[in-house]
């Protein structure tokens, strides 16, 4: 992402920070661990054999390596580093300048990269479409084979809604099997503790219609 101009100035304002010009990787890693984004860094930067090895080696991990949620790291280690010179120190104004050429460069590099708009909602519901393949296929087959035996199938979908597809898998089914829709909702009332011979003595009537539902009718 650097060119090389801004990556000869980067060593030399570096070369000038103490951390790097007393070759002492420790502080480095010392500075960054109680910084969340930069935390990661303390576990990566290595002790080196001279002040331009640190860094090179710092430099090779912080602008190309890993970065955080929120973007590049790069310019948030400058802006660390700035903040371990005391004020007034000529060297602060050498990182505000890198820091603004550093931050031209992002902002270059962001415009030059093609936009990919990801509806996260839509990835959601694709990604529910192909988990429920199975769920599909057992439930047809389910109610097919009941079909078969002339009983009658029911499934129940806890929480019609989209928070774990739900929504999805039933018009799934729907689309499959269109007679399933009955054009009403059902809504019956569920006690804790509620006794599953309870629960099918409320809901049977829409499906045995207005005949009482009997522990002999098969469902």
């Amino acid at each position: 992402m650097l060119s090389i101009e801004l990556y000869e100035l980067c060593q030399n304002v570096l070369l000038k920070c103490d951390y790097f010009a007393n070759n002492n990787a420790q502080e480095i890693r010392n500075l960054c661990r109680p910084i969340n984004e930069l935390r990661h860094l303390s576990f990566q930067i290595k002790d080196s054999d001279s002040s331009i090895y640190l860094v090179q080696s710092v430099l090779a991990i912080v602008v190309e390596g890993e970065n955080d949620a929120e973007g590049w790291i790069f310019p948030k280690f400058l802006a660390a580093l700035k903040l371990s010179i005391p004020d007034g120190d000529a060297r602060r104004v050498e990182f505000d300048n890198l820091l603004s050429k550093v931050q031209e460069c992002k902002n270059i590099y962001e415009v030059e990269q093609p936009t990919t708009h990801i509806d996260k909602h839509q990835l959601f519901n694709s990604i529910l479409e192909i988990d429920f393949v199975d769920q599909e296929y057992n439930v047809i087959q389910a109610i097919r084979y009941q079909e078969n035996l002339r009983r009658k199938a029911a499934f129940l979908v806890n929480g019609y809604d989209n928070r774990y597809g739900q929504t999805i898998l039933i018009e799934r089914l729907f689309r499959k099997l269109p007679q399933l829709r009955n054009a009403r909702k059902i809504r019956i009332k569920l006690d804790a503790g509620c006794e599953i011979y309870r629960f099918w003595e409320q809901i049977a009537p829409d499906f045995f219609w207005l005949r009482t539902y009997t522990e002999n009718d098969s469902v």
